[in-house]
């Protein structure tokens, strides 16, 4: 079986496949990210607006809230931020796609002239998302098929289905 997609990728795309591998790598919802980020603002504001006074007789808990608004607020909020105006700033505002999946491997065309071949054996992960399917590789690099290639919710999981028994049959 072969599939040929033909898409633009734009920078939403880019920022959707780094939300779904987020989403992926901590097992969480962008909502709770986002309620878990809400949490480290109330607790690193929660230690200004008291003030270092209001813990006066416990000054491990007044260390504890600030440090815990440090870090949540940091790792889920931004950390975040910043990697997704690092890919922005990386990445052309749009670019024509032409990825091809056939016995052989992965074949990506880019109307500029570049060309990239994967071969199974390199295919690592497949993550089905709500806004596309994300494919990880052996040497860290991802990619990402938006909703908008596939012909409907069944090609898409025919297409998942088919890469994770590539991926398996690569492996055995």
């Amino acid at each position: 079986m072969t599939y040929r997609f033909s898409f633009v990728s734009t920078h939403r795309d880019l920022i959707d496949a780094y939300d779904a591998e987020r989403s992926a790598r901590a097992g969480r919802h962008p909502r709770s990210r986002g309620l878990m980020w809400f949490v480290g603002v109330l607790w690193f504001g929660g230690f200004f607006f008291l003030g270092p006074g209001a813990f006066r007789d416990a000054p491990l808990i007044s260390f504890a809230w600030l440090a815990l608004g440090v870090f949540v607020t940091w790792k889920m909020g931004l950390k975040p931020l910043i990697e997704r105006q690092r890919i922005t700033k990386a990445s052309k505002p749009q670019q024509q796609l032409d990825i091809s999946f056939t016995d052989e491997g992965m074949a990506t065309v880019t109307p500029e002239g570049g060309s990239y071949a994967r071969a199974w054996a390199e295919l690592e992960a497949v993550e089905a998302a709500r806004l596309g399917v994300l494919l990880g590789f052996s040497d860290g690099v991802r990619n990402w098929v938006p909703n908008r290639a596939f012909a409907g919710d069944e090609e898409k999981q025919a297409f998942v289905a088919y890469l994770r028994g590539r991926m398996g049959a690569a492996k055995a």
